[in-house]
């Protein structure tokens, strides 16, 4: 069960890149929460879950890179504390972010033989990397293929 509340601190990510600008205090009155604090606490969302048993809440309780609870907004308050960050979501929709960290093996092993130029900031630069692979690959290459 922890691996998947793990997943909805993805959640928590969508809805500050979504709801950019809303971001309001909260100093809870009681200091001392029954449950660890949240740093940051998000509110009237509409939060798909991907549970099929709940599959929508309203509010998520985020402290590092674990999610706390999900649920109602009165469930979640247990989480505020004195420091927790209150978003409010103004009712957007939070859906599950997706890190996708794979490589098809005949494209990994092909890119290694390339100029890498996405990061590229200027056209200076993207020469420097093209003569830098020009002089170091084809020797790389024959040295490693050929016996």
């Amino acid at each position: 069960m922890r691996a998947n509340l793990r997943s909805y601190v993805w959640f928590a990510i969508q809805v500050v890149l979504v709801s950019a600008g809303v971001v309001t205090s909260s100093h809870a009155a009681d200091t001392n929460p029954p449950h660890p604090a949240a740093e940051i606490v998000f509110v009237n969302a509409r939060v798909y879950t991907m549970n099929p048993k709940r599959a929508w809440a309203e509010a998520i309780a985020v402290r590092g890179d674990e999610v706390l609870a999900v649920g109602s907004a009165k469930d979640v308050s247990a989480y505020r504390g004195s420091k927790t960050r209150v978003i409010d979501a103004g009712g957007r929709l939070v859906l599950p972010g997706l890190t996708d960290c794979h490589t098809h093996f005949l494209d990994g092993a092909l890119s290694l033989d390339r100029v890498h130029l996405d990061d590229a900031k200027d056209v200076p630069e993207i020469l420097r990397r093209v003569k830098r692979f020009r002089r170091s690959s084809l020797r790389t290459r024959m040295e490693i293929w050929l016996p």
